[in-house]
């Protein structure tokens, strides 16, 4: 599965957006009518044009996305800030649930946080305890560096 977020600009990256999204078939027709009915024409095309060009994909406004999953068509999907939606005092509360630092974050108005992992991001261990795969154990733990 692949997102594409509105905004965006690296070309390279909306050109493979662009390959991914596929071609279809476009129906062009024509017709000529001469000065009697005679003498008219008619004639259809079937050409392959792209599903989405680059420029469509750059110009994609903030908020909105494109989403690939394996071999089914491109979604553009309109995204909604979680505050914003139906069931945001389920979300909220369940945030509650799972970390209460995470909980003070969110309601001291914090629209943008930081990228790197805090202490907000872990559950509280007293609420959601911390159980480690059954296949690693303390001692392998020990041999993980971190970069």
């Amino acid at each position: 599965m692949k997102v594409q977020l509105g905004g965006a600009s690296n070309v390279q990256d909306l050109e493979q957006f662009a390959r991914l999204a596929g071609q279809r078939k476009v129906l062009r027709s024509s017709s000529n009518r001469g000065r009697s009915w005679d003498s008219s024409s008619y004639s259809e095309q079937i050409h392959d044009t792209e599903v989405l060009r680059v420029d469509e994909l750059r110009r994609l406004p903030f908020g909105w996305g494109l989403l690939l999953n394996r071999n089914g068509r491109p979604i553009l999907m309109e995204m909604v800030k979680w505050p914003d939606r139906k069931d945001s005092k389920q979300i909220k509360e369940a945030i509650k649930e799972y970390s209460s630092t995470m909980a003070d974050e969110l309601e001291n108005g914090l629209d943008a946080l930081p990228s790197n992992a805090s202490s907000a991001d872990r559950a509280d261990t007293d609420i959601m305890p911390v159980i480690p795969p059954p296949h690693i154990n303390e001692s392998s733990l020990n041999d993980v560096v971190v970069r």
